[in-house]
């Protein structure tokens, strides 16, 4: 039976993007020579890369099992784009076309770590004005800044914080963060991505900027 693995997370994703743009940023941390599937979901493998001991031979037994794959940044995915189809009032909408378009490219996809359930914390994000989660990158950012400046935070809602924080422990800053792991040089769209974030997706107006947040984002990552 031939694997079917998670885009985000594939061999070839891996081969033609993570060994190409996260080698030199992480090499010290991970060990990109020797890539595993070993214990994800049989019916959706995904490919990981786990600490390299040999040079952080201090992590070994706080995390021993810590994993980093891929994952989606901005969610456009089926499910996705039938619920902002109701909040357009429309189908076939063509910002919403192309954002769908886009959700399983290479652009799309950056490093996210499986330990401590950072794409779950993601995942899960929902302003208060939204009826269900949307998975939402700018949101995310929100998050992250919020831990960066001692605040409260829901990405901390993981039954493995400890994996978490050493994770975030290797940035100074939401902006180090977006520039090691998204490749966003510009501090001006991470601040539009933090303002962004705190509006709720339930209108309209606020779903198109977003869909031009996104399409920005993939034109800035190309361009990396």
């Amino acid at each position: 039976m031939v694997a079917i693995y998670d885009m985000d997370s594939s061999p070839e994703t891996w081969n033609d993007l993570f060994l190409k743009v996260y080698r030199d940023r992480f090499d010290t941390l991970f060990d990109f020579n020797n890539l595993s599937d070993v214990g994800t979901n049989p019916e959706c493998k995904r490919i990981y890369a786990r600490l390299d001991f040999n040079k952080n031979p201090d992590l070994q037994d706080k995390f021993a099992h810590f994993k980093v794959a891929g994952d989606c940044d901005f969610n456009f995915n089926d499910k996705k784009v039938k619920i902002f189809e109701k909040i357009l009032g429309e189908t076939n909408n063509y910002l919403l076309k192309k954002c769908h378009e886009h959700h399983h490219s290479l652009c799309n996809f950056s490093f996210m770590p499986i330990t401590g359930g950072l794409n779950n914390s993601k995942g899960t994000l929902k302003h208060e004005k939204e009826l269900c989660p949307l998975d939402r990158f700018d949101s995310f950012i929100c998050e992250l800044d919020k831990y960066y400046n001692g605040q409260d935070t829901a990405i901390l809602n993981t039954v493995n914080k400890a994996a978490v924080c050493w994770w975030l422990s290797n940035f100074k800053d939401v902006y180090e963060y977006c520039h090691d792991v998204y490749f966003i040089s510009d501090k001006t769209f991470v601040d539009k991505l933090l303002a962004h974030g705190q509006k709720p997706l339930n209108n309209r107006e606020n779903l198109i900027s977003y869909m031009h947040l996104a399409l920005e984002y993939w034109e800035i990552k190309h361009a990396e």
